[in-house]
């Protein structure tokens, strides 16, 4: 049955975590925020001051935060007190990450003037700040949020140690990259994604140390150091691509670096002079994609870049017309490669179970941690990924189409720690490769949708031979029963069960068993959705 709470033994650190957040939590309650107390003092933090509000509020309660706590104390607070909180309250609970993280997530639903006031406090209290996000209210995802980035560009510079900055979707232009590239050097992340008006000028901006009349000047480009970088719908192309590419050398991740691209600055090559070759800086890379495109896919492609990105460790493949399985054969090269990802959603149909996947993971099965199947049309062996991968920590099946039936193998996937199969409604995967894999000792995290080959036999295996299962989610998983779900919480020491849109599951059921978690104490949390 799951753990009782009352026998968790907590060391002496999480003790005083939880003593001096109960602290921080009754503080803030204290003064009601919510309910407009002090009014007067949000006015003036909106307007850019807030000297009475730190002095009278936050100093005291800073003073006493053990420095080397503070920001796991901040970790446990959300970015606003509650979902449904204010925009008064939430202002302050982004006032008071700042102060203590030195990071400011701003949420759209705010006028242009709180930003403003917001950013102007930030700018003489926390100079030092490290992180910016500012994002479209996330009630209404789809509205665009304008802001007047003119004045973000008169607050950056003033962030020099900025390291990670993410203004997806505004309306920002080149200048505010040359902003960056002259005053903030220690940047890491840049998210510029759906910045429509950015071009190849404001890349070049923001790493090239040149200037206007193409002489060079150090004082301007200085963002070099930039790791991981989010261009994606704005103007930038291939041009743009290779200039960065070529000017910083520490990039390990570019939304817009996918296989294709570099295959079309192989391409341009030949055209081009200034392509002379593709910079060998982008060895570094760790994360690559191959996306669907309209063109076809030349057969062959992939072996012409992988030797500039030797020591990637996850890649993802997207396939098209023309990509084979004597394609997936180049990754063998791979030696880094710990993470795969095989989606045939846009109908390829040319990559095959038993002559592309099984020769690829018999070369590299061995080292991948991590690989997602999704929406293949080729029958699906289970044993042989389970003896091919022995290494494997997390498996995701999605919406295939065949998984071949088997005798229960004799051995099992023993480092398997997560496993989530998805949409298997056109195709039910057979009883005994479902029980090979829910069977692995150290699973700790169990994921099924749309899954009925799930029944209360497969629950009871679940709970005797899991120890360590934390999370169980299923998802229209109708053989299930209620007398299966009480057998398997009394056998197993769960603590999050998320049942949804289980035909066999009533609300009852799952008010009963919450009442029981909180009668016996159970460190168990039930969640249940129509």
């Amino acid at each position: 049955m799951p753990r009782n709470r009352g026998n968790q033994v907590k060391s002496l650190r999480e003790l005083c975590l939880d003593y001096v957040s109960k602290i921080v939590e009754d503080w803030t309650e204290e003064f009601q925020f919510d309910q407009g107390s002090d009014a007067n003092v949000i006015t003036l933090l909106q307007q850019g001051e807030d000297e009475e509000l730190f002095n009278k509020y936050f100093k005291p309660i800073l003073d006493i935060l053990p420095p080397t706590l503070s920001s796991e104390i901040a970790d446990r607070y959300p970015l606003y007190n509650g979902s449904d909180c204010s925009d008064e309250s939430e202002l302050l609970w982004c006032y008071m990450k700042m102060l203590v993280r030195r990071k400011i997530y701003f949420v759209g639903s705010h006028t242009n003037e709180t930003l403003d006031g917001l950013l102007q406090v930030a700018s003489f209290r926390c100079p030092l700040l490290i992180s910016l996000k500012i994002s479209a209210d996330h009630d209404y995802p789809d509205d665009d949020y304008i802001y007047n980035t003119h004045k973000l560009e008169k607050f950056l510079p003033r962030f020099e140690k900025l390291q990670d900055l993410d203004i997806a979707g505004l309306d920002v232009e080149d200048s505010c990259l040359e902003v960056l590239g002259t005053f903030c050097k220690d940047l890491r992340k840049l998210n510029v994604e759906n910045c429509k008006k950015v071009t190849d000028v404001g890349i070049k901006a923001l790493c090239v140390s040149v200037d206007h009349m193409g002489k060079a000047n150090e004082a301007l480009g200085q963002c070099k150091s930039i790791v991981k970088l989010w261009t994606i719908d704005t103007q930038v192309t291939i041009f743009g691509i290779h200039i960065a590419l070529k000017n910083l050398p520490k990039l390990i991740y570019w939304d817009m670096v996918t296989f294709q691209t570099l295959i079309e600055m192989h391409e341009q090559m030949d055209l081009e002079k200034e392509f002379v070759e593709i910079p060998r800086c982008f060895s570094n890379c760790s994360e690559l994609e191959h996306r669907c495109q309209y063109s076809a896919y030349i057969s062959g492609s992939l072996k012409m870049v992988l030797p500039f990105c030797p020591f990637l460790s996850e890649v993802r493949i997207t396939t098209r017309p023309g990509f084979k399985d004597a394609d997936l054969m180049y990754l063998v090269y791979l030696e880094k490669l710990s993470k795969l990802v095989i989606n045939d959603c846009h109908g390829g149909n040319e990559i095959t179970f038993d002559y592309g996947i099984i020769p690829l993971l018999k070369a590299i099965g061995r080292n991948l941690i991590d690989l997602d199947l999704i929406q293949l049309r080729t029958p699906i062996n289970i044993t042989a990924v389970g003896e091919l991968c022995p290494n494997l920590q997390k498996l995701f099946l999605c919406d295939n189409r065949i998984y071949t039936s088997m005798l229960q193998p004799k051995f099992e996937m023993k480092k398997l720690k997560d496993v989530s199969i998805y949409y298997l409604k056109s195709c039910e995967i057979p009883s005994e490769n479902l029980a090979f894999l829910l069977s692995s000792p150290l699973l700790q995290r169990i994921n099924l949708k749309q899954c009925d080959a799930l029944t209360d036999d497969h629950l009871l295996r679940i709970a005797k031979v899991n120890p360590f299962l934390k999370v169980l989610s299923l998802r229209d998983c109708n053989s299930i029963t209620e007398k299966g779900v009480n057998v398997f919480m009394q056998e197993n020491e769960i603590s999050k069960m998320h049942l949804s849109s289980c035909r066999n599951i009533s609300p009852c059921a799952i008010m009963k068993w919450k009442r029981e978690a909180l009668q016996k104490n159970w460190d168990l949390h039930v969640v249940y959705n129509y």
